[in-house]
């Protein structure tokens, strides 16, 4: 930026005034320092923002005219500001000027010599004549032109200043030299006395600059006035022109409030409306305009819910058919076992029953055998009674023997059943796994939906009072996730409970499993004995169809008849004792029966629930 006035000055006074330089800017920086405190959020991700931005920029171009007018006027304020402070050295180099003139008066007059005033007179009109004509030319020049000077102020006041300054330096210049190099000569001549021709051109060197003096403080002091005027001037601007920028943004920033209030209060009513209708159970819901702010944020959020939802619902309208299959399988599978325990207890009862009689037809047997052996003496009298015991015997052996089959048949029939049941279980305990992966899935999306609803909750808690019925919607919704949860956490233990039972049911199956195998060798061993026994029947018939020939064998085929019945004895009193654990087992596997047939029932309950719930939705 150029200087609206020149002149020489001292290396202090340079220093004093570069502070004024760093003070040109300081508005600018103000500003500048403004705008980077005065950050926005990324507008991309923040259309609100963009919404403050577009109200505000008739008054945002406004105030950046006034500041860019403010900071012209404050450029002007400087610039007058230095020209003031030019003024005023000037009006100090004036003032040096007359002191330097009549300092070189009264330094010349204490040379005069009368004697010497031509030659002297001559060799300085010689030297300084001529030059102190064209000056004293230049300053009538310059004093003539001070009105056009006054007119031209924004254009010529530099310019005359300038030439004003350098004819009043030159002038002191060339009159110090002059009387230098006259002071010079008169010392080399060994004579101080100076030329009244001298004198009196010093005397008119003064009458010339007197006036030039006068004038230039008189330009000066015009000068300031007007400065000070358009400083005064240009701070009313500056004032002025802040109060109308203020204005300006105050009534600016209420027209924008006004509209973003209007369009977020549009927005969350359209929320407030999709809340209200998912609220009634119908999902298909969307939006015609989702913007990039928080609004647009939350309506996303909300689409997201409803497709989680929408997912929740069709997952479980997937499931539910297997799941009722499941159930009435699982039922049915229940119901059966416990059926099938029953009848199991009814035969180990009915086989322990027989096992029963068949120890007291043994014991009789003993006895009467006993007694036969004792009573051998009366064995011919009473051949037709041990005829008919012999009889009775045979039968009762191959009652036995019958029912030592019977019981093979059931004790196979009870390992077939007792593999399926165990078929059965391992199954059941497969469905109840797969159970209990889709129960995890409905608590994920329940979980999912619990945060959506907290995450919808706290926008909610945001947006004021107009997120009050968002807010009432989101705790439904998390109600409907804690609900589901909890019945997820029902079948959950439910079902978990049953895979113990069902766990359990195998343990006790395998446990039976090998108890019926031993039974099973048993019964084998059993028949084998009761053919033993009816061979050994047989061959007492064939003695006593021949007793008339051997009775010396009486004795013999009695005591093989004694064994054979002690022997027959403690098999069927081991054979009672596996029929007594056989019993134990069926009745504990019909009491598992029957708690699954309970779990079964109650799982078929919660299934129907969970299809009511999710009826009331429409997708």
């Amino acid at each position: 930026m150029k200087k609206l006035f020149k002149f020489n000055k001292t290396d202090s006074e340079t220093k004093k005034q570069k502070p004024d330089k760093k003070r040109k800017f300081k508005l600018f920086k103000l500003g500048k320092l403004s705008f980077k405190k005065f950050k926005f959020v990324n507008l991309d991700n923040v259309a609100v923002k963009k919404k403050i931005i577009i109200t505000l920029s008739p008054s945002l171009v406004v105030t950046i005219l006034v500041i860019l007018l403010v900071f012209t006027q404050y450029q002007n304020l400087h610039l007058y500001q230095n020209a003031l402070e030019e003024l005023n050295d000037l009006e100090k180099n004036i003032y040096h000027i007359g002191w330097k003139t009549n300092e070189l008066s009264l330094y010349e007059s204490k040379y005069i010599d009368v004697d010497k005033i031509d030659s002297y007179t001559k060799e300085f009109m010689s030297e300084i004549h001529t030059d102190i004509i064209e000056y004293i030319d230049e300053i009538n020049k310059t004093i003539m032109d001070n009105k056009r000077f006054k007119l031209e102020l924004n254009q010529a006041t530099s310019e005359k200043i300038d030439k004003f300054v350098d004819l009043t330096n030159l002038i002191s210049n060339k009159v110090s030299t002059s009387f230098n190099s006259v002071t010079n000569k008169k010392q080399a001549n060994g004579d101080m006395i100076a030329s009244y021709v001298i004198r009196g051109q010093i005397d008119s060197q003064n009458s010339l600059v007197s006036p030039m003096i006068t004038q230039g403080l008189e330009i000066t002091a015009f000068y300031k006035e007007q400065v000070n005027d358009k400083l005064n001037d240009i701070r009313n601007n500056i004032y002025y022109l802040i109060i109308f920028t203020g204005v300006i943004i105050f009534i600016t920033s209420i027209s924008a409030a006004n509209r973003i209030g209007k369009t977020i209060a549009n927005d969350i009513e359209e929320v407030n409306k999709k809340v209200n209708q998912m609220a009634n159970g119908d999902l298909n819901i969307s939006f015609d305009n989702i913007s990039k702010d928080e609004i647009g944020s939350l309506k996303e959020n909300l689409l997201s819910m409803k497709d989680g939802i929408i997912q929740l619902i069709q997952k479980i309208d997937i499931n539910k058919d297997k799941i009722d299959n499941f159930s009435e399988q699982l039922l049915q599978q229940a119901k059966y076992s416990e059926k099938y325990a029953s009848k199991v207890a009814t035969n180990i009862e009915s086989i322990s029953g027989n096992i029963n009689e068949q120890n007291i037809s043994i014991t009789d047997l003993t006895a009467s055998t006993e007694e036969l052996s004792a009573s051998i003496e009366e064995i011919s009298a009473s051949i037709e009674l041990v005829s008919g015991n012999a009889d009775m015997v045979n039968d009762l052996s191959n009652q036995g023997l019958d029912m030592t089959r019977k019981i093979s048949d059931q004790m196979d029939e009870i390992y077939t059943n007792t593999n399926e049941l165990k078929d059965f279980s391992n199954q059941l305990i497969e469905n109840i796994k797969q159970i209990t992966s889709i129960i995890s899935k409905i608590n994920q999306i329940a979980d999912q939906t619990k945060i959506l609803s907290l995450n919808a909750t706290i926008e909610a808690a945001r947006a004021g009072d107009a997120g009050k019925g968002f807010a009432v919607v989101a705790k439904e919704v998390r109600d409907l996730a804690s609900e589901t949860s909890d019945l997820s956490d029902k079948i959950g233990k439910i079902i978990k409970d049953t895979e113990v039972f069902a766990q359990n049911t195998i343990n006790s199956v395998n446990t039976s499993f090998k108890e019926v195998e031993e039974g099973i060798k048993t019964v084998n061993d059993a028949s084998s004995k009761f053919d033993e026994i009816v061979r050994n029947i047989t061959s007492l018939n064939n003695q006593i169809d021949e007793i008339v020939e051997g009775i010396r064998q009486i004795n013999r085929a009695t005591e093989d008849n004694v064994n054979n019945i002690n022997n027959i004895a403690g098999n069927s009193e081991q054979l009672s004792h596996v029929s007594k654990d056989v019993l134990d087992n069926a009745v504990e596997q019909s009491e598992i029966a029957k708690s699954l047939n309970d779990s079964a029932e109650a799982l078929k309950h919660i299934t129907e629930e969970l299809n009511q719930s999710v009826a009331k939705f429409r997708l």
